[in-house]
């Protein structure tokens, strides 16, 4: 028989964003039905950051030159990276990507 699988929810969060890191948060029950819920943090990459930006669009083959803004640029590479921290976690059966600023409530039961 399998063990209980798990939903986990990975969140793209500025560090210096601790308000929405807070009350994206509050709104997670520790399961679903007979699901465990894991909640993920995942670096968001500052638009502000010029120099992150540049060396990182490069490693993943973006190319961007004046077709995406700062912020939209690192909003993908965060995106990315919320993707990729997800896929290498063992016996995923589900995960959702979204950012700190998502709100759950108006599904809750």
């Amino acid at each position: 028989m399998r063990a209980t699988s798990h939903i986990s929810n990975f969140y793209i969060n500025l560090a210096r964003s601790m308000t929405h890191r807070d009350l994206f948060l509050s709104q997670f029950p520790v399961s679903i039905g007979d699901k465990k819920c894991r909640v993920v943090q995942v670096d968001a990459v500052d638009g502000r950051d010029s120099v992150y930006l540049e060396s990182h669009t490069c490693e993943i083959g973006i190319e961007h030159r004046g077709s995406l803004s700062s912020v939209e640029l690192a909003c993908t590479i965060s995106y990315l990276n919320a993707t990729q921290t997800a896929a290498r976690e063992p016996d995923l059966e589900y995960a959702i990507v979204c950012e700190d600023d998502a709100d759950f409530r108006l599904y809750a039961c």
